[in-house]
């Protein structure tokens, strides 16, 4: 029997220990109930709860949502729901073990990578460059993602640099297609730089079973939303993603998008530079091979695309999968690199190396920089969801079960509750989403939509009514104010009577619901909006 290496386990044991740790004090700011640092993660459980408990995809009692830009993950977690039943800690078990496969795979392909301590120490700097445990605590796909995308990356590169790739390379690729897409859109990047590849090398056939298993999963998807009346590509993606390129203002924001992506992003910028000096090095001294030469030109192209296409940020989420695979791109590079120094040792200690070292450890600080961020940051994110949108939706569900509900964070209120949603982000419903695409959402436009609907309530950030006017029959019947805020759109809430005959009983029910409250959560009634 193969003994095992309990020192091969150090960066598994490492990410769980960590992920303990961030979780503890996370449970610690939430009264032992599992919470996610971003709304969103609510979204898909939302939708995975209807699933399974009412047979309709969608995040509140409407037939059908098209509201998540990970189909994939959202079916996952169904799944979960219907073996387990619907519990709160589903979604954070499933990323946690999405983050601890992506580990072990980053393990397994830099296997060969030197002597044991110096794999080692590389794999722990990918699990704390990305960072894996705070990836796998979202609750969210962007784990699955990333393993995902180094799993197509790698695949794909050996299938490019092979005339004549083997069976399971041949076959295993196109599922992996089929899945990236649906995990998440942004797949799409790697996938066309991947086809395109085999397209160069005129290899038609493998070129086709690339693109059609990478189209399969997402049309079947794409048109059971079409027949449900919505677009091919979800709400989610559609709205975050609309530019008018016919304006003048759209026009330059597109143009320049990806330069400020990137300069917004210092941890992508100290990366990819980092990537192609360390390629450099190693095609310089003969040390690159077919395969990783198609490694570091696919993560390229992808990276290029989702600097100019997507967006980054928002919790250390969207770049996630970039700096997974290009932390492990560099790391493979600087295994060879260093066995190159082992072998010449009169190159361990000249001023080129002292400087190259220099170097490298100036372009990967803000790459240090945002994994501290991230780790530290995570406990009170979840903190801050805890105080404002759980508490949204306990106040929601006792009050307004069954009824309309006029929101911007739709996750947590959707999950926690069964109510119907104006959602005026436009995730959620077809017209408000149709006015962002179109560039015609107003206020009013809204408000004529929730009265259509006989909303009940409206809470919204406030700040909505700096950049919009308020709907004149609107009254703010009180807010809540969180502390320490770092992931929460604004640190306020308002109520909104949609009339004032609704005012006085949101204004009873929040005196009700005040006791409740955590003590860290300022509630404010505006006195003057009883009639």
């Amino acid at each position: 029997m193969k003994k095992i290496n309990l020192l091969a386990l150090l960066p598994l044991f490492l990410y769980i220990l960590l992920s303990i740790a961030l979780l503890t004090q996370a449970l610690n700011h939430t009264g032992g109930q599992p919470g996610y640092p971003v709304d969103d993660a609510f979204i898909h459980m939302a939708i995975a709860r209807h699933f399974v408990q009412d047979g309709r995809w969608s995040v509140d009692l409407s037939p059908f949502t098209s509201a998540t830009s990970s189909p994939l993950w959202t079916l996952l977690l169904a799944a979960a729901f219907h073996l387990f039943g619907v519990r709160d800690w589903a979604a954070l078990l499933l990323s946690l073990l999405s983050g601890a496969a992506a580990l072990l795979l980053a393990q397994r392909l830099l296997a060969k990578s030197g002597r044991r301590m110096i794999r080692l120490t590389l794999v722990v700097l990918i699990l704390i460059f990305t960072p894996l445990p705070v990836l796998g605590l979202t609750g969210m796909e962007h784990a699955l993602h990333s393993l995902l995308t180094v799993a197509v990356l790698w695949t794909g590169s050996l299938v490019l640099a092979e005339n004549s790739p083997s069976s399971s390379l041949r076959w295993g690729l196109p599922v992996l297609c089929a899945l990236l897409p649906v995990t998440r859109y942004e797949g799409l990047f790697l996938l066309f730089w991947l086809i395109a590849g085999l397209l160069f090398q005129r290899r038609w056939r493998d070129a086709l079973a690339a693109g059609l298993a990478s189209a399969s999963l997402m049309t079947v998807y794409g048109l059971i939303s079409v027949a449900n009346g919505w677009a091919f590509f979800p709400n989610s993606v559609l709205v975050k993603s609309q530019i008018n390129l016919f304006s003048v203002t759209g026009l330059t924001q597109f143009l320049t998008q990806g330069i400020y992506n990137l300069l917004d992003t210092p941890a992508l910028l100290g990366l990819i530079i980092a990537v192609w000096l360390a390629y450099a090095l190693a095609e310089s001294g003969g040390l690159t091979s077919p395969p990783l030469r198609w490694r570091v030109a696919l993560f390229s192209g992808m990276f290029a695309l989702h600097l100019q296409l997507a967006r980054t940020g928002w919790f250390f989420r969207y770049e996630a999968y970039l700096i997974f695979a290009g932390a492990l791109i560099l790391m493979e590079l600087t295994a060879l690199l260093l066995k190159r120094l082992e072998s010449e040792r009169r190159l361990r200690f000249t001023p080129a190396v002292a400087a190259a070292l220099g170097v490298a450890l100036l372009l990967l600080l803000p790459i240090a920089y945002r994994a501290g961020n991230a780790l530290s940051a995570y406990p009170l994110a979840v903190r801050n969801i805890h105080e404002q949108q759980v508490q949204m939706a306990r106040f929601v569900s006792r009050f307004y079960n069954g009824q309309t509900i006029v929101a911007n964070d739709i996750g947590a209120i959707s999950y926690y509750a069964d109510i119907e949603l104006v959602d005026v982000v436009g995730l959620a419903n077809l017209e408000t989403g149709r006015w962002w695409r179109e560039g015609s959402w107003s206020t009013a436009k809204v408000d004529r939509l929730a009265r259509e609907q006989a909303a009940s309530l409206a809470i919204l950030y406030p700040e909505w009514f700096d950049l919009y006017p308020q709907p004149p029959e609107w009254v703010e019947v009180g807010r809540w104010r969180i502390a320490d805020n770092i992931v929460c759109t604004s640190d306020t809430v308002a109520f909104y009577a949609l009339s004032p005959a609704q005012a006085d009983e949101i204004a009873q029910n929040l005196r009700a619901f005040s006791s409740e409250l955590p003590k860290t959560v300022q509630q404010q009634l505006n006195t003057s909006s009883a009639p």
